[in-house]
């Protein structure tokens, strides 16, 4: 996999000298422990490996920082006792358990072809119309978004579909503006909608969780819906306008395209019985989810007969696991459990359960709060009115992905120092965190920084620069978003002052 690492090991370098620096610079402060000044120099070099190391290296990378926020931990008497459980407290937390189950669907569907059938009956909608088949490709990812918490498993299922449209096509890949088009906006629409839904990528259970143990704060299924898939949809749509205005298809109908997409939906045959099995399931899962307290009501809840009201109450990984368990019935089930063991990213959960790690000890130490606090105290910013920082966090959270090898990573970077922000500058919480963590998955500029786009860049479809050229433009469309529609939407939720 192509990376571009040239300025990366420096940096890496630099941010190890930096957090050494930082872990032996005596800071004459009571109200940071000597605990809180180590995990302060643990979370600088976690910023450096998260940053310049590329993704098939991140699980060592997160070994380390693991490592080092037990021993930091441990050198503190006032930590010490806690130090193992604090630094392990991700392997145990149900963000975890939940993107595991995400992937027992994403087997589900893929095994059962049922994803792959429903790609291709909406884009046998489009006849062949270059417009529609673009407009399609953002509706087809809003369709099975929820179906599996891999963006690239997603990606992999649009590809070969697209990559025989543009074929048949008759276009010259990687010259032509239908293909790039198509291709940008699989990739791009792949990963904004992701946002909209707890279970459609790994970073949402991840910024729950660091939300959780930063600030106390949980969040459902349905209030994660309610707060972010409006503003992800409206930024798929308006992804595909400017991308439409970028890169205009120089053929109005692809001659071939629709009999194309028929043949390969004539190769699935009929919907079988497993196919029938994975929907249902994860209907019944759906229904469960959105099933919630906060969402029916405190009275429709207590109307309810006390089994009912102990199911609506169970956590979202207890729900999705009841309504998964059928998908394993021995002869009669979609998948057995080494099919489900080959989709998880292993290394995936090793960093999420460090960077759990890392936040719950910068909560156990209080010493982000302490260093945000300080910065904006020697900086003087506890005046700025709340829109200047609300439009900051925006521009940092979109165009900080260009230094990110994964979103993931970006996430379990910035999210923490979010938290510590609002607190500083006297905001609720969520009123930045809600905003940020929506556009975690928002990497959409270079291709290197995130796999779907690189997927369909590698297929020739498009350059790097016409995703940078893209990707920087659509940057100033999100803080306008964010700024007339997004404002004004979480406000009217309670989220924003």
């Amino acid at each position: 996999m192509p990376t571009k690492i040239s300025w990366r090991i420096p940096f890496i370098a630099l941010m190890t000298l930096a957090s050494l620096f930082l872990a032996l610079y005596p800071i004459q402060d009571a109200t940071l422990t000597s605990s809180g000044h180590l995990i302060l120099a643990v979370f600088v070099l976690a910023v450096g490996l998260w940053v310049g190391t590329p993704s098939e290296y991140l699980t060592p990378a997160s070994l380390i920082v693991l490592f080092l926020v037990v021993l930091a931990l441990a050198v503190d008497k006032t930590t010490a006792a806690k130090a193992l459980s604090t630094g392990m407290t991700g392997y145990s937390d149900a963000g975890l358990w939940l993107l595991i189950l995400g992937f027992f669907y994403a087997a589900a569907f893929a095994k059962s072809g049922l994803s792959k059938r429903t790609a291709l009956f909406l884009m046998n909608l489009t006849h062949g119309s270059t417009f529609w088949i673009l407009f399609m490709v953002g509706i087809i990812n809003v369709v099975i978004m929820p179906t599996t918490p891999s963006t690239i498993a997603k990606a992999g299922l649009l590809l070969p579909i697209i990559v025989g449209i543009v074929s048949t096509a008759g276009v010259e890949k990687g010259k032509s503006n239908f293909g790039k088009a198509v291709g940008l906006y699989a990739g791009a629409s792949d990963n904004i909608i992701s946002a909209g839904v707890l279970t459609a990528t790994i970073a949402n259970p991840l910024a729950i969780s660091i939300l959780q143990k930063g600030a106390g704060i949980d969040i459902s299924w349905s209030k994660w819906f309610v707060y972010t898939f409006p503003m992800a949809l409206i930024s798929t749509f308006l992804a595909f306008f400017v991308i439409y205005f970028l890169f205009r298809p120089e053929v109005k109908v692809v001659k071939g395209g629709a009999e194309y997409v028929k043949k390969e939906l004539q190769t699935l045959g009929p919907v079988n019985r497993a196919e029938k099995l994975t929907l249902v399931s994860f209907l019944f899962a759906l229904v469960l989810w959105i099933l919630d307290k906060s969402i029916i009501g405190t009275s429709a809840y207590n109307a309810l007969p006390t089994v009912l009201q102990a199911i609506v109450g169970l956590n979202v990984f207890i729900k999705g696991l009841l309504a998964a368990l059928i998908l394993f019935i021995p002869k009669y089930g979609v998948i057995a459990w080494k099919d489900a063991e080959k989709e998880i990213p292993w290394g995936i959960y090793v960093m999420f359960g460090a960077a759990l790690g890392l936040s719950a000890a910068l909560n156990l130490t209080k010493s982000m709060d302490w260093a945000v606090m300080h910065i904006i105290g020697s900086l003087g910013l506890q005046s700025l009115p709340f829109i200047v920082v609300f439009a900051v966090v925006v521009l940092i959270m979109y165009y900080g992905h260009a230094l990110f090898f994964t979103y993931t990573a970006m996430g379990a970077a910035i999210l923490p120092i979010i938290i510590s922000l609002a607190k500083a500058m006297h905001f609720p919480v969520l009123s930045l965190y809600i905003p940020a963590m929506t556009l975690v998955p928002y990497s959409l500029i270079f291709t290197f920084n995130t796999v779907p786009l690189l997927m369909f860049s590698s297929a020739g479809l498009f350059e790097a620069k016409d995703s940078a050229r893209f990707g920087t433009i659509f940057g100033v469309v999100i803080l306008a978003q964010w700024l007339i529609i997004g404002l004004p939407y979480w406000k009217m939720l309670g989220l924003i002052p």
